[in-house]
C-alpha cells in the first residue's frame, strides 16, 4: 500500500508538471467502467438507488484518478525525474506509516463517542 501511495504522489507531480499522461477518452472509459461496476456492487448489497449511484460515482472518480496517477508515476520514472535516494527512502517511510494508520482504522474503526444527553 505504501508503494501505491508513493506512486500516486509521483503521478500527481507528473500531472502538475506535464499534464495528463493518458488520453482523456481512456480516463473517461476507466471512469465509466468503474461507475457501472461500483453501482452494480452497491445495488447487489441492498443499497438504495441513490446510494448505489453515489457510491458508483465515488468509485469512478477515485479509480480514474488512481489509474491516471499510477500511469503518470511510471512516465515520471521513465523520464528520470525521480529525486535522490534519500528523498525516496524518506517518502517511502512516511507512506509506510500512513498506510499502517489507515489499515488500523479500517480494521478497527474509530472509537465511538458517547452522545451527550439532554
Amino acid at each position: 500500500m505504501a508503494l501505491v501511495m508513493l506512486g500516486i504522489a509521483f503521478g500527481v507531480l507528473y500531472l502538475f508538471e506535464s499534464g495528463l499522461p493518458i488520453h482523456p477518452a481512456l480516463i473517461l472509459m476507466i471512469g465509466a467502467l468503474s461507475f457501472i461496476i461500483g453501482s452494480v456492487f452497491f445495488d447487489a448489497k441492498g443499497a438504495s438507488q441513490l446510494r448505489s449511484l453515489t457510491g458508483g460515482g465515488i468509485i469512478a472518480v477515485s479509480s480514474a484518478f488512481i489509474v491516471t496517477a499510477i500511469v503518470g508515476s511510471i512516465k515520471y520514472c521513465i523520464e528520470g525525474k525521480l529525486p535522490g535516494w534519500e528523498v525516496m527512502v524518506s517518502s517511502l517511510a512516511v507512506c509506510m506509516v500512513a498506510s499502517a494508520i489507515i489499515i488500523e482504522f479500517m480494521m478497527h474503526g474509530l472509537p465511538a463517542r458517547p452522545r451527550p444527553r439532554g
